[in-house]
């Protein structure tokens, strides 16, 4: 059994990496699976319908957190979160493995669609699952942990775009359209399994425990309806802070091939390498500012003022940037690191201290779980959307700057609540 307090947050994080990386390698591999599962004439409306199934895991989240959320506050936040990795694994291995639709026709990409589902629902348990589980094994240094979570989550995607890479260097582009498009997906599955296999052996949470010892747990039969009644106010204002960050790795990084490759025309490889740099650079923002929060006792409050203000301004600069079609991307891709590194540090450290212990997995699930699916998941449609409507480049800088005023509104909603990081 493992239970000493470092063993357990290294091996409850170590899922995040596989979870976002299995749910990534989907959208980074989108053109062979249309190929593969969607063959219509109509190139265009062929990757629109991949993409549109790479937007149902999105959409599945709010259900699944309102499902795991209920059970992690019922019966322990071990079980749903344990569950959550398996779930992902299972069906990433399985699309590895996928017949074709020039092999069983319209069974394929039904098959896809079902298990892009199954994706979806294990993320929307699985992130929650992980800030509160973390939040409660290590009370004391709850920024610290969170960060661990969030670094581990951006670095799946780093692994994602780097596995991309790898491919692409090794095989051609009919040989990935033949076979090689499986690999990433067999890969990401067998660690998925190996990481389910750890995490099966994890302890229960400490705080759940006293919950059983106090019986609280049994006394909140509906942890969602305890919600709304107790902390409604929590509930609006951590969709307001959540909603200010959720979309800030997607247009800072995960647009950008898209974006700086099709309207810009830069070389799709540079692209690809600047992205996967940045996103490494998030990663070390997340964890480091983590630390200095939990090191230096810093006021959570304040800090997230200063990213939101931050992220206002880098957002428009960084865009224009873009438009001036800077030919180095070293100065955009340092300040987007920044800005998406202080919100996923920030984010889930706050979130783990809003709610009180009886509902708090159903609390972090539906503020992160509403905000992930609405502003994360929708941010390249909305983004690609208004460049065509503004026709200025600019306009995923001003929809991200927009959001980020969100934050205020979430601070000022809590102006007489206390964050305090020691809380329980």
């Amino acid at each position: 059994m493992v239970n000493k307090s470092s063993k357990v947050i290294f091996f409850a994080s170590l899922g995040g990496v596989l979870e976002l990386y299995d749910f990534i390698i989907y959208a980074l591999l989108s053109s062979y699976l249309s190929y593969n599962f969607f063959p219509i004439d109509n190139k265009n409306i062929s990757l629109t319908l991949t993409l549109a199934t790479f937007a149902i895991g999105y959409v599945i989240r709010p259900l699944s957190g309102l499902i795991f959320g209920h059970q992690g506050d019922s019966i322990g936040r071990k079980k749903p979160f344990t569950l959550t990795v398996l779930m992902m694994a299972l069906s990433t291995l399985l699309i590895g493995f996928l017949p074709t639709y020039h092999q069983v026709g319209m069974l394929a990409p039904l098959a896809l669609i079902g298990l892009r589902v199954f994706q979806g629902f294990s993320v929307g348990g699985e992130i929650p699952g992980g800030i509160t589980y973390l939040s409660e094994i290590a009370p004391k240094n709850k920024s610290t942990v969170c960060s661990l979570l969030f670094f581990c989550l951006v670095g799946g995607t780093v692994l994602g775009l780097c596995t991309n890479l790898i491919l692409h260097s090794i095989y051609t582009t009919t040989q990935i359209n033949a076979f090689a498009w499986r690999i990433p997906f067999i890969f990401g599955g067998i660690l998925g399994l190996i990481s389910f296999i750890i995490r099966k052996h994890l302890v229960e949470s400490p705080v759940f425990e006293s919950m059983l010892k106090e019986k609280t747990s049994f006394e909140t039969k509906m942890p969602l309806k305890q919600l709304f009644k107790s902390s409604p106010r929590e509930v609006v204002a951590g969709l307001f802070l959540t909603c200010s960050g959720a979309s800030s790795v997607v247009v800072f990084f995960l647009l950008l091939p898209t974006f700086l490759g099709q309207l810009q025309n830069y070389p799709t490889d540079y692209i690809l390498n600047s992205s996967t740099l940045g996103l490494t650079g998030c990663c070390a923002t997340i964890v480091l500012f983590g630390y200095l929060v939990d090191r230096f006792n810093m006021p959570l409050k304040l800090c997230f003022g200063i990213t939101c203000l931050a992220t206002i301004f880098i957002s428009i600069y960084v865009f224009q940037l873009f438009e001036y079609k800077v030919p180095n991307l070293l100065l955009p891709m340092v300040l987007s690191a920044i800005s998406a590194g202080l919100f996923s540090s920030l984010i889930p450290t706050i979130l783990s201290i809003l709610f009180p212990a009886n509902v708090r997995y159903s609390g972090i699930a539906f503020v992160y779980n509403i905000s992930m699916a609405t502003v994360g998941g929708l941010a390249p449609v909305i983004s690609l959307s208004l460049i065509r409507t503004t026709h200025s480049v600019m306009a995923p800088g001003y929809y991200q700057a927009v959001l980020a005023t969100l934050g205020f509104v979430g601070l000022w909603m809590l102006k007489d609540r206390r964050l305090e990081l020691k809380s329980k």
